[in-house]
């Protein structure tokens, strides 16, 4: 969702146009019929996080490298025997 600049509305896409392989650019309108902002925005790819199986040769972006699992890689077990945190208060 794209939020109104000025009344944090959410803004509908109007149109959109491809303007290069990596950017495309859309025109959006404001919801709130009190602020009626018409506005231009873009989407622009910026990074890889898996790369192409069918690569363009004109297609360059930086690969990203995550150096450590996200949050939900290594959860803690349920039966974790490790004290609480000292800001938790135990159960009765």
């Amino acid at each position: 969702m794209v939020l109104c600049p000025h009344c944090q509305s959410a803004a509908a896409i109007r149109t959109s146009e491809q303007q290069t392989r990596l950017v495309r650019e859309l025109l959006l309108l404001c919801s709130n019929d009190a602020c009626g902002f018409r506005f231009v925005g873009q989407i622009v790819a910026v990074r890889t996080i898996q790369p192409s199986y069918a690569p363009h040769p004109a297609i360059s972006l930086p690969l990203v490298v995550r150096s450590r699992p996200a949050n939900d890689d290594a959860p803690i077990p349920a039966n974790d025997e490790r004290a609480p945190a000292a800001d938790v208060e135990p159960m009765p």
